[in-house]
């Protein structure tokens, strides 16, 4: 079914006149009925009454003109309505961040970035670090948020994205404190009575990077895993409760080392510094995406 068809007989009743009709259509007139009867004939009814002047519809053309009207504006409608959503899309960034960033940095960031260029529109995805990679990879994201160490490697074609810096972070080791207010747990331990050590999961981006640490730390860590978890804060969670110690990003426990809630356990060789970068594909073409990548890139040139 051609919508052209019910927007031609639309038109002759609207019109009463083949001619006219065919003139506002840009169709010869011949063409223009030969185009009414295929209507017709797919409808298997009569629409309209050729033996009168003006032109007047049947009563199935009456039935028809009114449900058809009613149809293809309700068609259209959609349509508009469609395209209006998509163009909204367009100026709505679609962001990955990795969880600690996605609670902590990302929405400081967020508000200290739109002082000077403005509100931005963005859909922010909190996610693991694998399947953060992936969706850039996959085209699906703008933008992808996640923290580096040059210890621990990220997996994206430099060929084919690019990425900025944009702050820093730390990994603290920290537990709760004792009844003098010191911690509970302090590094190194001893073999014989190891400290209950909170971890990420193996393949999390930051439990890759405290193995980094203990593998090349000056002096051996005697720790005991208690605890498994991947995200910060499930891990945080658990130091708060006493179980043990574990490396904490400082931008998530920032107000409970202001409350005593937990201490930090460090010495400078025991800290990991991060980076927090923003990773995007070189060949972004979305306007609103390139335009925040410029103002990023003049933020840190002036920085």
């Amino acid at each position: 079914m051609d919508f052209k068809l019910i927007e031609d007989f639309l038109s002759l009743a609207r019109t009463k006149s083949f001619s006219r009709s065919a003139e506002e259509r840009h169709i010869t007139q011949s063409g223009f009925s030969r185009r009414i009867k295929a209507l017709e004939n797919w409808l298997g009814t009569s629409l309209v009454d050729r033996s009168t002047y003006p032109t007047t519809l049947t009563p199935d053309g009456e039935i028809f003109c009114e449900t058809a009207g009613e149809t293809l504006h309700a068609i259209y409608q959609l349509r508009e309505d469609f395209q209006n959503r998509k163009r909204e899309e367009d100026y709505i960034l679609t962001v990955s961040a990795v969880h600690t960033l996605a609670l902590t940095f990302y929405p400081k960031w967020l508000k200290t970035f739109e002082g000077s260029l403005g509100p931005i529109s963005t859909r922010l995805f909190a996610d693991n670090m694998h399947d953060c990679v992936e969706a850039l990879v996959s085209g699906d994201r703008d933008f992808l948020f996640c923290y580096w160490h040059p210890g621990v490697s990220v997996r994206l074609d430099a060929d084919r994205f690019e990425f900025i810096d944009i702050g820093t972070d730390r990994l603290i080791p920290v537990s709760s404190p004792d009844e003098n207010g010191k911690p509970t747990f302090c590094l190194p331990g001893n073999a014989k009575s190891p400290i209950p050590h909170l971890v990420y999961a193996s393949d999390a981006f930051l439990g890759k990077t405290v193995g980094y640490l203990l593998q090349s730390a000056p002096e051996p860590c005697f720790l005991s895993t208690h605890y498994e978890n991947s995200l910060a804060e499930a891990l945080k969670m658990a130091a708060l409760e006493g179980h043990g110690l574990a490396w904490l990003p400082e931008s998530a426990i920032a107000r409970e080392l202001d409350a005593g809630l937990l201490v930090r356990c460090d010495r400078p060789e025991w800290v990991i510094e991060l980076k927090v970068r923003v990773y995007r594909p070189r060949s972004s073409i979305r306007p609103k995406a390139n335009e925040v990548w410029k103002a990023l890139l003049e933020d840190i040139s002036t920085s």
